[in-house]
C-alpha cells in the first residue's frame, strides 16, 4: 500500500484524481488532531455497492448500531441511490482558531 501526504496552504483547495481501479474505504484528513475534532475530515468510499455486497459488519456492531439509532444500510443518509434525504446537517464550528 502507498501512502501520501499532502502540503497545501491555508486558505486553498486540493483537486486529487487518482484510477479507483477496486472497491475501498479511506480516511482522509488532517493531520493536526484540533483539525479532526472541528470535521477537518472526511471518509472516501469507492464502490459502496460492490463493498455492501462483499463486506459483512459483525452482528455485534450492527446491534451497537440499532441500539443508537443509525441506519446500517444504503448510503450516508440510509437512503438508496443518490437520495440524502434525512441527512444531519454539518455542526457549527464554534470557535474559529484552528
Amino acid at each position: 500500500m502507498r501512502r501520501d501526504t499532502v502540503t497545501f496552504p491555508a486558505y486553498s483547495y486540493l483537486a486529487l484524481r487518482f484510477l479507483a481501479d477496486s472497491p475501498f474505504v479511506a480516511l482522509v484528513h488532517c493531520h493536526a488532531q484540533q483539525h479532526k475534532q472541528r470535521g477537518m475530515a472526511f471518509t472516501l468510499v469507492v464502490a459502496p455497492e460492490l463493498l455492501q455486497q462483499t463486506q459483512r459488519m459483525p452482528e455485534k456492531m450492527l446491534e451497537f448500531c440499532r441500539k443508537l439509532g443509525v441506519k446500517t444500510s444504503g448510503n450516508a443518509a440510509g437512503n438508496s441511490g443518490l437520495d440524502l434525504t434525512g441527512l444531519p446537517s454539518a455542526q457549527p464550528i464554534e470557535d474559529n482558531t484552528f
